[in-house]
C-alpha cells in the first residue's frame, strides 16, 4: 500500500511518500522534480496526521512570522 501528500513545512514544500509503511520525504521543486531527504528518518508507525505533527516538532525553528505551521497541501 503506498500514499502520498504534498506538505508546506513552513514555507518549504515536500512530497511525503508512504511504501509499505516506510515514510520518504522529499524535497519539491516548481519544475516537479524531488530531492529525497536523506538524513531526516520518520518513524513507520506515523500515520499522515500524525505525520504532520511530527514534521511540525522536528522543524519547528524554522517557522517563522509567515510560515507559522505545517499544513497538508494535496
Amino acid at each position: 500500500m503506498s500514499s502520498s501528500m504534498k506538505v508546506n513545512v513552513f514555507g518549504k514544500i515536500m512530497l511525503a511518500e508512504c511504501r509499505d509503511g516506510i515514510w520518504t520525504l522529499y524535497i519539491d521543486s516548481e519544475t516537479s522534480i524531488k530531492r529525497p531527504i536523506r538524513d531526516f528518518v520518520v518513524p513507520p508507525f506515523l500515520d499522515e496526521d500524525e505525520l504532520l505533527t511530527y514534521l511540525d516538532d522536528m522543524y519547528h525553528e524554522q517557522a517563522t512570522a509567515t510560515h507559522t505551521c505545517v499544513f497538508r497541501i494535496e
